[in-house]
């Protein structure tokens, strides 16, 4: 009986070791035994690249529904995640059960990404039919969304939106609806204008526009999705209107962006649709015969034709006159949100072009070197979101900020680096241990992360970590290490990452040990 006693106490006693090692917050991830492995090399003997799973979207046998095919996506180093999941994609389904949802014939040019919207760029045999379009459509926003979360997508055909019956339709989001009742849903909502089909009872038709605003620095353009209750009856000029209020007003809450247009952003004169290369003046004869004929109520002015002095399918651009604003705005700014939002909403168009009119009604054309404001002049000024982990201003936790950067530099790995050292500097701690003169480089190799610091390194970590006591030495040099390690594992091709200092391996500087790649480690960062 006396040794049954002494086993279920020593038993409990074990227990309860287990149990405080696991709530002890100073708890350091599983050591890695030492080893005499070296980081991969940048060069020929690695491969530049990772390795993600992507769900794509095809037709399913009888041609009801999308369905998903899961297949692992190589991405070279710098590739954005959506632009291979795009080629994946558009490679066809492996499945003999399974068929294409996107026309072989259809070409990808480019895909965008900002904050969490994508533009997907399209060119060469458009569809059979416009079903067949919202089909694409349909099954390029369910892939990206179930792969990357991506929250809605727009696709363009030779840098146009297409809509769908002449109609301006908004954003593509896949609900998960079948193929019938998608077809069924939108010829309700957008009837075909063309065969006299418009109800005579004013509908109000909800949609998602992807908008363009500014982050807080005022460098950068950033997407954000808005909800529109739209009239079937909205004039282009209704259109424009409350696309101008929006963008005018900004984006408040937790995902608050600021307004790119001025606060008095004032219409001068109706907005008009007419052919690229023409002032406005000479599309007046178009814009009254178009009155006659048909009120145009989407954006597309199907009922205009281009002159016979230029080509049959000269570009079409909408031409936009404000009152010069008495607040002070960003020229370059205002003229990027208005292009990519009204060119991305209204089908067909091509381009804008931008008019301040002063007090005494003179007019002076932006941007008078280039016939109209295309998206092409402003793919550079994208910006999005990405994931920082930083010690918090307690050294206690890695805290996660999401901080906005030019969407071309989202998965360039030193950057990325670069962007979390300036966050330690500016939040959390409030001092950087480490400096961006530090970085040598961050490269990938065989999905690993290896960040080559210039030799200086440990001496300046070591620096850090003698202002603390040993205890907060040590929790201080494991939230520095891993602040590293997770912000590069946020991508899901990286699975581990590897430290190096002037070229060569690292041992231990404090506690931990160095010399092996890191995994991520999730309970370090407070708000995962």
């Amino acid at each position: 009986m006396m040794r049954r006693c002494i086993a279920l106490i020593l038993a409990l006693a074990v227990c309860m070791g287990i149990f405080s090692a696991c709530m002890n917050e100073d708890s350091y991830p599983p050591a890695l035994e030492l080893s005499s492995d070296v980081p991969p090399r940048q060069g020929e003997e690695t491969l530049a690249q990772g390795e993600f799973e992507a769900t794509l979207y095809y037709i399913n046998e009888d041609g009801t529904r999308l369905a998903g095919e899961k297949r692992t996506v190589r991405c070279e180093e710098g590739e954005s995640m959506a632009l291979c999941t795009m080629r994946a994609l558009m490679d066809g389904p492996q499945s003999q059960s399974l068929e294409r949802s996107v026309p072989s014939k259809l070409k990808l040019d480019k895909v965008e990404k900002s904050m969490g919207i994508c533009n997907v760029y399209l060119s060469g045999g458009f569809p059979g039919s416009e079903s067949d379009w919202l089909i694409a459509r349909l099954a390029i926003a369910a892939t990206l969304s179930d792969t990357l979360g991506i929250q809605a997508v727009n696709v363009l055909y030779n840098g146009k939106e297409q809509g769908y019956n002449s109609n301006a339709i908004g954003e593509a989001r896949y609900l998960g609806q079948s193929l019938d009742k998608y077809a069924e849903d939108m010829a309700e909502k957008y009837p075909d204008r063309s065969k006299g089909s418009m109800s005579e009872v004013v509908k109000y038709i909800d949609q998602y526009v992807t908008m363009y605003f500014t982050n807080a620095e005022r460098t950068l353009i950033a997407a954000h999705s808005v909800q529109l209750s739209v009239s079937s009856e909205a004039s282009v000029t209704d259109l424009v209107t409350i696309l101008t209020g929006k963008l005018a007003a900004g984006i408040s809450g937790e995902d608050a962006l600021e307004p790119v247009l001025p606060a008095d952003f004032t219409l001068a004169r109706e907005p008009r649709i007419g052919v690229a290369g023409m002032e406005e003046e000479e599309t007046d004869a178009e814009a009254s015969a178009e009155k006659n004929t048909s009120k145009d109520k989407t954006g597309e002015a199907s009922s205009t034709s281009a002159p016979s002095s230029l080509p049959l399918f000269a570009p079409k651009v909408i031409y936009i006159t404000i009152k010069q604003p008495k607040n002070d705005y960003d020229e370059q700014l205002m003229c990027a949100a208005l292009t990519l939002t009204l060119t991305g909403y209204l089908p067909g168009i091509s381009g804008i072009v931008l008019y301040i009119e002063a007090e005494d009604g003179t007019r002076t054309k932006l941007n008078e070197d280039v016939d109209y404001l295309t998206r092409d002049m402003y793919t550079d000024m994208l910006g999005t979101s990405v994931s920082v982990d930083y010690p918090d201003e307690n050294g206690s936790m890695l805290k996660r900020e999401n901080k906005i950067v030019p969407s071309s530099d989202e998965y360039d790995l030193t950057k990325r680096v670069l962007t979390l050292i300036d966050a330690q500097g500016s939040s959390g701690l409030g001092f950087a241990p480490l400096s961006r003169e530090d970085v040598e480089r961050v490269y990938l190799a065989d999905g690993i992360a290896v960040i080559e610091w210039k030799e200086g390194f440990t001496d300046k970590l070591k620096e850090a970590l003698s202002y603390e006591s040993a205890e907060s030495a040590d929790r201080l040099e494991m939230l520095i290490i891993y602040s590293f390690v997770n912000t590069l594992t946020e991508l899901p091709y990286i699975k581990k990452v590897w430290m190096s200092e002037g070229g060569e391996k690292l041992g231990m500087i404090n506690r931990i040990y160095l010399g092996n790649a890191l995994l991520r480690s999730p309970g370090l960062t407070g708000n995962e």
